[in-house]
């Protein structure tokens, strides 16, 4: 795929991919990143794919967590915070920021939410959707934040696999409305 690969990755891909990676203080482990590789496509968008290990500390155990993700930074966006993922992915604390929007097909397969309707309704038009619908890879969620665009898994992803969620972020990156973007 034309990345520069990194044997481990290094702290350096929480701060180059922020949308698909918890802040330091909610994830432990010694070597959180066994690989990471960054690229750079020609209209200066930086792709950087990652697989992290880290636990997630819970009151009663610390559970394992891998998570494989693709970050696009669109430099100068200015992207509300939303998430897209499967229904059964929506974190109960979050279901009442779910809406539903104008594809009934979209709204039967996957859940939208953030802090601010209007920030959901911006990012997912009908043609984000549908691009959505088609391209997220099985289990796997996108997020839109700041000057990113995010698409993870916390499930296993096959190496073969790795070429969607790259094709599924960029994709998304393309379907951003011009107000949201930066004078490119």
């Amino acid at each position: 795929m034309g990345m520069a690969v990194q044997l481990p990755g290094g702290a350096w891909v929480r701060a180059m991919a922020p949308a698909a990676f918890a802040p330091k203080d909610s994830r432990e482990g010694s070597a959180p990143w066994p690989w990471a590789g960054v690229a750079r496509t020609p209209d200066g968008r930086t792709v950087v794919l990652a697989k992290h290990h880290g636990r997630l500390p819970s009151a009663m155990v610390k559970s394992e967590v891998i998570r494989t993700a693709c970050c696009v930074r669109l430099p100068g966006a200015r992207l509300p915070t939303v998430t897209v993922t499967g229904r059964e992915g929506v974190p109960v604390h979050q279901l009442r920021q779910a809406i539903a929007l104008e594809l009934e097909t979209f709204n039967r397969a996957l859940w939208a939410f953030g802090p601010d309707m209007r920030g959901v309704y911006a990012l997912m038009h009908p043609r984000a959707m549908s691009e959505v619908m088609a391209t997220l890879p099985d289990g796997a969620t996108a997020v839109f934040a700041g000057d990113c665009v995010a698409v993870h898994s916390d499930e296993p992803v096959l190496v073969q696999s790795l070429p969607e969620y790259v094709s599924a972020a960029l994709a998304f990156s393309e379907l951003i409305p011009s107000y949201l973007l930066a004078a490119r």
